[in-house]
């Protein structure tokens, strides 16, 4: 297939998916820089080499918790992820994390997603951590989150980093201030069961700055440097120094990317697994796709669709071309109003019956070529002209974010450690036609990728769907043992390193001898990209926000893009 097929395979389709793939990214090479088996101290910043220093962070969070001191040195190298700020804030009991973790998906009673399993008896201590990380442009940025510890007292407990769905731009929208969505499903399982876990926020998002949304240097910077603070913040002896990384929608974007980043930005870390839970790990080249819809309309169901580029495009921006030009792929007469709107509302109502982030983005336009600026959004209908090579008619702007789309999903590191996939039958965004290539084309890399697959799960219901499954793997993993058999038998369906477009290694070399065939997980690991199918923004449901109690999580998180 053409790369002008793959370019309009997304149009074709009447824009209802996420993206047509087109590969895996820049080439970055793989990490010459060993993984870093040796266990680190435990907790209370015991790491070995390039670890940031152990803070006490016991005393009750301060009204400024989130408030960045004036007088932080300069940024490089051994401030990624130094606390800033920490505290104590109100524990989770068990009972409470029971009930939040059987909490009806969209408070629809046995519907998927919701945990069904034994009586959750763990409560969890809750430290506020705000820390350093480095933004794409090396300067310094600031991450929030929060780290959850057995408040039984348990010790040497491997970590577990796990990353939320897309909540919106708006520092309101932070999970450390409750926007937990999807998240809840996940999480309440892994603490009622006694593991640690530290949920950070993301450079941008509750912090100053602007959320570079999907941008793959950010995700991984300020993930891999939440476990650092983590690992800080944690009393003496409370955690092993195992690190496990998982994440759902964005998040799974954002686990992926630290697995391919892990060993060069962090090697220090003694990262043992990755899940990445119906995880956007398709060709962001799809919001490209958008702007040649301009009158692709911001109401209904779809104008997700635009939410999500219009944050895609106002992130990258800041994080490539500085804060100041964040909102310059917007028409200038509504820009204003669609800053107001990106700072003051989520994917979820901040009560019930009030307004969701689509809504308030479609109250300032109506469709793309309202909302995007014309010397923006015009001129990705001469695409064409980039695909075909002929450079004298392919617009800079356009050539300018081809190779951003690219780089939002650099090669994940044969070297590293180990995946998991974890793909709905249903997922109408993360559908299976798009992800059956780049996970397999992940194995014909060297990639250790696994998959488990879940008939008849969507994309929201999935982060609780699989909640169990994960309780299992980090145990198993912190133990030495292999992971734990997937929930669902299923098998995953293949698909051919031919079919996928992958040529033979130009070194001369052999694709991996288990290219194409099952991992001992049961699920089969072919090779490639997805030449035909995208992820579905546009279902029925990507909408459908439950107004409920914004700290309940009894959300349709499907609502996450990514």
């Amino acid at each position: 297939m053409t790369n002008r097929s793959l370019w309009c395979c997304a149009v074709a389709v009447a824009l209802v998916t996420f993206g047509c793939d087109g590969g895996s990214g820049t080439d970055a090479g793989s990490p010459p820089i060993d993984s870093g088996e040796t266990p680190m101290d435990a907790g209370g910043g015991g790491m070995d080499a390039g670890g940031p220093p152990p803070v006490d962070c016991t005393a009750p969070a301060g009204d400024d918790i989130w408030t960045p001191p004036d007088d932080l040195p300069a940024f490089g190298p051994a401030e990624r992820g130094r606390i800033v700020r920490c505290g104590a804030t109100d524990p989770v009991d068990a009972a409470t994390a029971d009930a939040r973790a059987r909490m009806p998906f969209n408070r629809e009673a046995g519907s998927p997603g919701t945990y069904d399993g034994p009586t959750l008896t763990h409560g969890a201590d809750r430290t506020f951590v705000l820390y350093r990380s480095e933004r794409r442009n090396g300067e310094g940025g600031l991450s929030s989150g929060v780290l959850y510890l057995p408040s039984s007292g348990e010790t040497n407990l491997p970590l577990i980093v796990h990353v939320s769905g897309t909540t919106g731009l708006a520092d309101a929208c932070a999970p450390s201030r409750g926007r937990f969505s999807d998240l809840e499903r996940t999480l309440y399982v892994l603490i009622g069961s006694g593991h640690a876990v530290f949920v950070p926020d993301l450079i941008g998002l509750g912090t100053p700055g602007t959320l570079a949304y999907l941008e793959a240097a950010e995700a991984a910077h300020a993930t891999l440097d939440g476990a650092r603070a983590a690992l800080a913040a944690a009393p003496a002896g409370r955690l092993s120094g195992q690190v496990l990384i998982s994440g759902h929608s964005a998040g799974g974007h954002a686990a992926l990317v630290a697995q391919a980043l892990q060993r060069t930005y962090a090697p220090e870390l003694n990262l043992i697994g990755v899940s990445a839970l119906a995880g956007v790990w398709f060709d962001t080249a799809v919001f490209g796709e958008l702007m040649t819809v301009p009158s692709y309309s911001t109401g209904g169901d779809n104008g997700w669709n635009v939410v999500y580029g219009a944050m895609y495009f106002v992130g990258h921006t800041a994080a490539y071309d500085g804060e100041a030009r964040a909102y310059d792929p917007i028409h200038p007469e509504r820009r204003t109003a669609v800053r107001d709107a990106f700072q003051s509302y989520c994917l979820v109502p901040a009560v019930e019956g009030g307004m969701d982030l689509r809504q308030a983005i479609a109250a300032t336009a109506s469709n793309v070529s309202e909302l995007f600026d014309p010397g923006f959004w015009m001129p990705f209908s001469s695409r064409i002209w980039c695909d075909a090579g002929i450079e004298e008619r392919c617009p800079e702007l356009v050539a300018r974010w081809i190779e951003r789309f690219a780089a939002d999903r650099p090669p994940l590191d044969p070297e590293g450690a180990p995946i998991w996939f974890h793909q709905g039958e249903l997922d109408s965004r993360s559908t299976v036609d798009s992800m059956r290539c780049p996970i397999a084309e992940a194995v014909y890399r060297g990639v250790d990728a696994n998959v488990c697959y879940y008939t008849g799960v969507e994309h929201g219901p999935i982060a609780g769907t699989a909640a169990p499954w994960l309780v299992s793997w980090a145990s198993a993993l912190a133990a030495g043992s292999a992971a734990p058999p997937c929930l669902d038998d299923a098998a995953w369906p293949t698909v051919s390193p031919a079919a996928c477009g992958l040529a033979p290694p130009m070194d001369g070399g052999v694709p991996p001898s288990d290219a194409g065939t099952p991992t001992d997980a049961g699920t089969p690991t072919d090779a490639g990209t997805p030449m035909d199918a995208g992820v579905d923004a546009g279902a029925s449901d990507a909408g459908d926000t439950d107004a409920g109690d914004p700290d309940a999580g009894d959300t349709d998180a499907g609502d996450d893009a990514g």
